[in-house]
């Protein structure tokens, strides 16, 4: 009985005890209390009971360098501040971050829009635009003006505007300086232009020597064989036939025909490759005259043995032995041992034997079959006569 009174006497006073440390304090500053696990015991004011107050609202923006934490209630955390040094250090490395990153998008919604204007002195595939000004020099262009005629400074002014991206330009200068020759290609590449400035040394009667300056403008582009064709109707009987030839020859051995224009005037030109290379052309004048040639070198052909036959001017011949020769068409190329051109003589059926170079020029000795025999005659193309031949 006495132990239960002292426990429950020592309890009281335990209790006692308590409460005169901490009842002073609460009442010297109630609604106060010590935000824990700080040192400081700085005190932090809580709402008295039964007083609403209003939260604090959660912040719209973040001061800028500062490291803050978001909460749903109550003010923010003590606010880490940056001086303006770090700031700007900070800004700039982080543009240089953004500049190598190879995942970083550039925000272009609130730049302004600008356009690139073309370039005037490229294509749209970027090529250099040439200019007709840049085809031929001021000056240049001024000079044929006064000495072209009026057809051929009319074909200037057109060729100058036609050329494009893939037009080929060049400038040609003569041996000590002397004559120029600007050439050009056409837009679709298919016609060579070209002014030509010529300087000839002209002998005066006293036998001084005068420099004369003549200009000229021509247009090259490619023809056919039908083209060519259309103009054997203007030509002589003789030439029409040689000239037939000639095209057919060149259009089997692949040539190409080019049409050259030059104000008025109109001609045409080709080579055949062949023992002896040659140049044939055949020039339209503006009145629609023709004039059908042929050009070889000279050198070569006698080079080789060949020698014109009098009065054939389309034909040259090469001794074999004695005075049989072969023969050659300078017109197609053509090289013949035997005579082709007669089948028959007064209804008598021929065959060619050889060729024959006499005082009267080439002969054609043809041959004809009789029991056994062989009569033999000559006939001479210049005159077209036949007689008998004995082989002297």
């Amino acid at each position: 009985m006495k132990t239960l009174l002292f426990r429950n006497t020592a309890w009281l006073l335990i209790l006692s005890f308590c409460f005169t440390q901490v009842a002073p304090v609460a009442a010297a500053a109630p609604g106060v209390l010590f935000k824990e696990g700080e040192s400081s015991r700085v005190p932090v004011r809580v709402p008295e009971r039964g007083v609403l107050q209003k939260p604090a609202e959660s912040p719209t923006s973040v001061p800028l360098g500062g490291y803050e934490r978001f909460v749903t209630k109550g003010p923010l955390e003590p606010v880490l501040r940056r001086t303006p040094e770090e700031l700007a250090a900070m800004a700039a490395a982080k543009v240089a971050n953004e500049s190598t990153s190879s995942n970083f998008t550039e925000d272009t919604s609130s730049k302004p829009i600008v356009r690139k204007e073309p370039d005037p002195n490229l294509t749209e595939s970027g090529r250099p635009i040439v200019r007709a000004s840049a085809i031929l020099p001021k000056e240049v262009f001024q000079a044929a003006q006064v000495n072209l005629s009026p057809a051929e400074l009319d074909q200037l002014n057109r060729a100058m505007r036609d050329f494009g991206p893939n037009s080929q330009f060049s400038l040609q200068v003569g041996l000590n300086g002397q004559g120029r020759t600007w050439n050009w290609t056409s837009a679709d590449g298919k016609t060579k232009y070209s002014l030509v400035e010529s300087v000839i040394s002209i002998q005066n009667p006293d036998g001084t020597l005068h420099v004369d300056t003549q200009w000229s403008f021509s247009a090259e582009m490619p023809a056919t064989a039908d083209e060519l064709r259309a103009l054997a109707s203007g030509l002589s009987a003789d030439q029409r036939a040689g000239f037939l030839r000639a095209i057919d020859a060149a259009v089997a051995a692949g040539s190409k025909f080019l049409k050259e224009v030059s104000g008025g005037a109109v001609s045409y030109r080709w080579n055949m490759a062949g023992e002896l290379e040659r140049i044939y052309s055949i020039d339209v004048g503006p009145g629609g005259e023709l004039s059908f040639s042929s050009q070889l070198n000279i050198a070569e052909l006698e080079s080789k043995g060949w020698k014109h036959v009098p009065s054939m001017t389309n034909t040259v011949y090469q001794v074999i032995s004695g005075n049989k020769v072969r023969v050659m068409d300078l017109l197609t190329g053509v090289v013949s041992d035997k005579p082709s051109s007669q089948k028959k003589m007064n209804g008598l059926p021929l065959q060619g034997a050889y060729y024959v170079i006499t005082t009267k020029g080439i002969q054609e000795i043809y041959s004809f079959s009789l029991g056994g025999f062989k009569i033999f005659f000559s006939y001479d193309p210049i005159k077209k006569v036949w007689a008998f031949y004995s082989g002297k």
